[in-house]
């Protein structure tokens, strides 16, 4: 089989999951949405690392040269216009909190200890330091403890499994088209024929279509700045992050959320 023969063939496999996907949101919304049915679009990933191998490629640069003549770059316009409109039918937060919600507890994954969000931050900053957590909407106390083994995370963990502070942020809980785009995608085609390991569930409840963000809280739980991610992979720098709190302590009136 010569190299363009590869090539359609792996192309109509891609337009054939598209279709699939776009038949079945038009035919049933709800129901395309409730039973999952967008993570189908995933197979894009192996597809095209399997391309790779069969053309003895090793790098993703390489092939987007051998797919530049081809019906690819169409695809790729179509697959992205499919999820802006699977987006119009979804919802997006788009929550602009000033303070922190007195009613939210958050479980610590170190102790099983529930504990009060606000009363929690004034005790953290208490010696005027700045304190870094992750909060989790994982519903598995296990898994949350599996992936700060994996990765060595030296903070501490909450879970938020009712996803209420996800959504006190505004961190948009269906963001499919940031999610299932071809440059997302694309991310991991890359990071799969490096040899780099792709997250897989570590709870049967994980949600790949929710957004997370970062978030800078003072002692009186007053929000200072709000990041809401674009992307699965899209965090503030180290660097940007230090110049919001270095700021923050003798001026925040400049400081907006960053929505965009």
């Amino acid at each position: 089989m010569n190299t363009s023969t590869i090539i359609e063939d792996s192309i109509s496999q891609l337009n054939s999951i598209l279709s699939t996907a776009h038949e079945q949101f038009i035919s049933n919304p709800n129901d395309f949405f409730s039973q999952d049915r967008i993570s189908s679009l995933g197979k894009y990933i192996s597809i095209l690392v399997n391309l790779c191998n069969l053309l003895n490629l090793s790098d993703y640069n390489e092939l987007k040269q051998h797919l530049e003549n081809s019906s690819f770059s169409d695809l790729r316009i179509r697959w992205n216009n499919f999820l802006s409109e699977v987006d119009n039918q979804s919802i997006l937060s788009s929550s602009y909190p000033s303070t922190l919600p007195s009613d939210i507890q958050l479980l610590n994954i170190n102790n099983d200890e529930l504990i009060d969000l606000k009363k929690h931050v004034q005790l953290l900053t208490t010696l005027n330091q700045c304190h870094i957590v992750i909060v989790s909407f994982t519903s598995s106390i296990d898994s949350a403890r599996q992936w700060k083994n994996e990765v060595q995370c030296p903070f501490d963990i909450y879970c938020d499994s009712d996803r209420c502070l996800y959504q006190h942020f505004g961190f948009p809980n269906k963001a499919y088209a940031r999610v299932w785009n071809v440059q997302t995608l694309d991310y991991y085609v890359e990071q799969k024929l490096s040899g780099k390991q792709l997250p897989t569930k570590l709870d049967k409840n994980d949600d790949p279509n929710q957004m997370g963000g970062n978030a800078i809280i003072d002692r009186n739980g007053r929000v200072i700045w709000v990041y809401k991610s674009k992307t699965p992979t899209d965090r503030p720098s180290v660097k940007q992050l230090q110049f919001i709190l270095e700021h923050s302590i003798h001026d925040d009136s400049h400081l907006n959320f960053d929505t965009t």
